[in-house]
């Protein structure tokens, strides 16, 4: 079996237009099963980790605005 090659994944942060203030973070992890996909969100940051068959998507982010973990929602749509 050939090694595993590691890439940071695409990223793309916004804000959503609403009463309060959120944001929208999409991450494209082609090829990645629900099942292997590691997140974790602090406060100012967020980490990702994702397998696909020949690769490793791993990636820390530090985002501009404070986050509350405790609210943050990750909802997964076939690699994205």
């Amino acid at each position: 079996m050939a090694e595993k090659i590691f890439v940071s994944p695409d990223v793309c942060m916004f804000p959503k237009e609403d009463e309060h203030l959120t944001y929208h973070i999409e991450i494209t992890l082609p090829g990645v099963e629900k099942d292997t996909l590691k997140l974790r969100m602090h406060e100012d940051s967020f980490f990702i980790k994702g397998e696909s068959e020949d690769k490793v998507y791993i990636g820390s982010y530090a985002v501009c605005c404070e986050i509350d973990p405790e609210k943050a929602k990750a909802i997964y749509k076939n690699g994205l």
